[in-house]
Parts: structure tokens; C-alpha cells; sequence
């Protein structure tokens, strides 16, 4: 990762689309999608390999490991960090939230590093999973009011906690593809930077 300016992270990075678009357009930046399914990596991977072999995506990397057990390597590496519409275990970790996994968040960040969560929710298609974390509410108050005394012990300030416009999506993904067509989604964007380490 020498010789780059930034590093970013995208986490549960899925079919790595957001990670390969960004990697083209910011050359200057190394990016690293992560996933705990190493199914669609494997098509991400070797498609990221035949661009490198054309002198592309360079930097660019993915990387088979849960969200909530990132290895040590990448103590300290992110200047930014992606969450582009999480589902199971790591949207249970986002918004209810889990310390556990906020701490591997400060981890991984560097110094004033900032990290990104964008959510498409549907109140009623995805009742079961919120009900399975325990995620009562959606709406835009209520899950800010619980998110950020929890982001806030973990040493993070909020820069930005908004609702979001499908027109604004620009993740690249297959998922937001079909958030496109959907009406029922709530879309919720939080932003927050990691505190300076005393």
C-alpha cells in the first residue's frame, strides 16, 4: 500500500462492484473490499486480476474475513471506511449497535479516520431480521438516538446523520441497483470520525 495517498475499506463489500468503480476513478487511493461470503469475491477477485494485467485497478484488493474479526494487519491502515446497505449480523452490529464490533472499527481507522453507513431498510419485508436484532424502530430519530451514545463511548463524533435520496446512491452495487426500484426502503446515511487517540 506504499506509495498511495489514502486507504479505504469497504465492508461487506458483497460483489465488490463499489471497490472496482472507485479503484478506476481514485487511483491515488488503495481499496479494500471485505467480506465474510467468499463466493462472490472469488468472480471480484479474478476480474480485478485481468484489469491489473491491463494496467488497471492496481489498487485494488479483496479480502475473505468477517467484519467483526478483522485481522491485525489492518490496525491503523483506514483513512475511510464503507458500509454500503449491511444486512444480517453486520446491520445487527451497525445499528443496534454491537461495542464489540465498533472497537474493531476505531482499530482499523487511522488517526481522524472517518467511517461511512449507508442502510436501505423496508419496515415490513424486513421485519424479521430487525425483530432478530432486537431493532424495534426505523425511523430516522429513534435509530439515531440509539446509535450515537453508543458511537460516542467508542470515541467516535458524528459528522453527518441524514436520510438519503435514492438519486444519491452511488455505491455501484447489485443491491443498490435494486434499491433503485424499491418505494418501501428507508434510506439513512450516517457519517462519523474517529476521535483523536490521547
Amino acid at each position: 500500500m506504499e506509495g498511495f495517498q489514502r486507504v479505504a475499506l469497504d465492508i461487506g463489500t458483497g460483489d465488490g462492484r463499489f471497490v472496482l468503480r472507485l479503484a478506476e476513478s481514485e487511483p491515488e487511493t488503495y481499496w479494500i473490499g471485505i467480506d465474510a461470503n467468499a463466493k462472490p469475491l472469488h468472480k471480484t477477485s479474478t476480474k480485478a486480476a485481468r484489469q491489473l494485467g491491463k494496467g488497471r485497478c492496481a489498487n485494488a484488493l479483496f479480502v475473505h474475513a468477517s467484519a467483526e474479526d478483522l485481522p491485525e494487519e489492518f490496525d491503523g491502515i483506514a483513512d475511510e471506511i464503507y458500509i454500503n446497505f449491511p444486512w444480517g449480523s453486520l446491520l445487527g452490529a451497525v445499528l443496534r449497535p454491537d461495542f464489540g464490533f465498533l472497537a474493531t472499527l476505531a482499530r482499523i481507522l487511522a488517526d481522524r479516520g472517518t467511517v461511512t453507513m449507508t442502510t436501505g431498510i423496508d419496515p415490513q419485508k424486513d421485519r424479521r431480521e430487525l425483530e432478530r436484532f432486537g431493532i424495534e424502530a426505523l425511523c430516522f430519530e429513534d435509530l439515531t438516538s440509539r446509535m450515537l451514545p453508543a458511537y460516542s463511548e467508542a470515541g467516535f463524533d458524528l459528522i453527518e446523520a441524514a436520510t438519503a435520496e435514492k438519486g444519491e446512491l452511488l455505491s455501484g452495487s447489485t443491491w443498490e441497483r435494486k434499491l433503485r426500484h424499491s418505494n418501501s426502503r428507508s434510506l439513512f446515511r450516517f457519517r462519523f470520525r474517529l476521535s483523536p487517540r490521547t
